[in-house]
């Protein structure tokens, strides 16, 4: 049986390391890690055919992705440029099972602002609930890479 704080292994599709999971693995992962010391900190970035266009142009984008601690798939194409068994993580899913075990999140990405209005929407959902953060990083403008050649 895998370890709770191993995350499961990874595809790379264009230079992206995916990780090869299903919703209900990526939930009972980021869920079941309360408490473990070996996952404090750890970052989860759900990838999309975009994010991987851009992590192509951008090494520091892709160094973030691969250096998480869990990237699967947030949209249809990734999942199926990717081999048998990767399935979509819906990011606003995953966010729901995070709130419903009562896990404190931090969000970070995204323009400047967006990371407030998560945080206010959702503790008008859940009052109680504790955000850490947000934490939004710096954004940059979109690099677009040469074609890729197939």
């Amino acid at each position: 049986m895998r370890s709770r704080s191993i995350p499961p292994p990874r595809d790379h599709v264009l230079g992206v390391g995916v990780s090869a999971l299903s919703f209900a693995t990526a939930s009972d992962l980021v869920v079941g890690v309360r408490g473990n010391r070996d996952t404090r900190g750890r970052s989860i970035g759900l990838a999309t055919v975009h994010d991987v266009d851009e992590a192509r142009a951008d090494p520091s984008f892709r160094r973030s992705l691969n250096t998480s601690w869990l990237t699967p798939p947030d949209d249809l194409p990734l999942v199926w440029l990717g081999p048998p068994g990767f399935a979509r993580v819906d990011g606003p899913g995953l966010m729901l099972a995070v709130y419903d075990a009562g896990r404190s999140p931090c969000f970070s990405g995204s323009q400047p602002g967006v990371a407030d209005e998560l945080k206010t929407r959702v503790t008008v959902r859940d009052p109680g609930l504790a955000v850490v953060g947000p934490s939004p990083p710096p954004c940059r403008p979109r690099v677009s890479p040469a074609p890729l050649r197939i």
